[in-house]
């Protein structure tokens, strides 16, 4: 539980797509702080729900909910998913 509390939240400081994801939607805006404050809270719902529905993935392989004869390919697809999502939001 508190583990990966402690590791979600390394990973949002540390991650440099994180910093890629953002940087085109406040680049050369003026926001007010109520405003900043609102794009990064729907930024960061969004980025958890994204986690909250891996793990629930996850969990279900654990449990034998799900079998995982198509685990290689998804872990290649979401390389690309991720590289194409930044390259969309730097166009």
């Amino acid at each position: 539980g508190l583990l990966g509390i402690a590791v979600g939240a390394l990973h949002t400081f540390a991650g440099p797509d994180h910093l890629a994801g953002l940087a085109p939607l406040v680049i050369g805006q003026r926001r007010s702080p109520v405003a900043a404050f609102g794009l990064g809270a729907l930024w960061g719902s969004g980025h958890a729900t994204g986690q909250l529905l891996l793990g629930l993935g996850c969990l279900a392989v654990q449990v034998g909910l799900v079998k995982t004869m198509w685990a290689p390919a998804f872990a290649k697809a979401s390389g690309v998913l991720v590289g194409a999502s930044l390259v969309a939001i730097g166009l």
